[in-house]
């Protein structure tokens, strides 16, 4: 951007992204009068709407997409393409060199943003059947168990305690707030954790 801003190469500190491709810390001698004299408009977006425009690609077009080449559609869903409405628009969408552990990070994350993965905690009496009475509210508010934690030990809980943490499926933010409003109204002291 200060290269354009200026007209002269420019070198720009590195940046920590997850589009990798295209975090170049210099422009190069043959593309940057290339860029300079037909480029009408750069934007920036940050990893955020990189993640989601990521997240969107694979759940709608099942496209697995590196950060660099969802650049063009995170800056559309973010708006910061200008005016597009009633008008074709080309995004291209480039390169699938993403690492998979990344594209799996980047994925619970865009789920856990949209309100598709909500992790929280509760607890409840340490007796036969009451983690079966709290998981049957789950069950009739249809929401899927991704992964959950069952634990006896911590200073917090009570001699006749046990806590659970868990990580569900739900549809969108307003499931998921039901889904905590339904709990509590069981009795059970739900508290929303971050999902990491």
């Amino acid at each position: 951007m200060r290269a354009l801003e200026t007209g002269e190469i420019a070198s720009a500190p590195s940046a920590g992204t997850i589009a990798d491709g295209i975090a170049v810390k210099r422009p190069g001698e043959l593309t940057f009068p290339i860029v300079r004299d037909l480029v009408e408009q750069v934007v920036t977006v940050d990893d955020e709407q990189i993640a989601a425009a990521m997240t969107l690609l694979v759940e709608r077009q099942k496209l697995a997409v590196e950060g660099a080449g969802a650049a063009g559609v995170a800056a559309l869903l973010a708006g910061r393409a200008g005016e597009v409405e009633g008008r074709r628009v080309v995004v291209v969408v480039s390169g699938g060199n993403v690492d998979l552990l990344l594209l799996q990070g980047i994925m619970r994350h865009g789920l856990t943003t949209a309100g598709r993965y909500m992790r929280f905690t509760t607890r409840m009496a340490d007796r036969p059947g009451a983690l079966r009475e709290f998981l049957d509210i789950l069950t009739a508010e249809r929401v899927n168990i991704v992964d959950m934690f069952h634990h006896r030990d911590g200073t917090d809980l009570g001699v006749k305690d046990t806590a659970v943490d868990i990580t569900v499926e739900t549809r969108d933010h307003e499931h998921g707030d039901h889904v905590l409003e339904r709990i509590r109204a069981g009795g059970y002291p739900a508290e929303r954790m971050t999902l990491s």
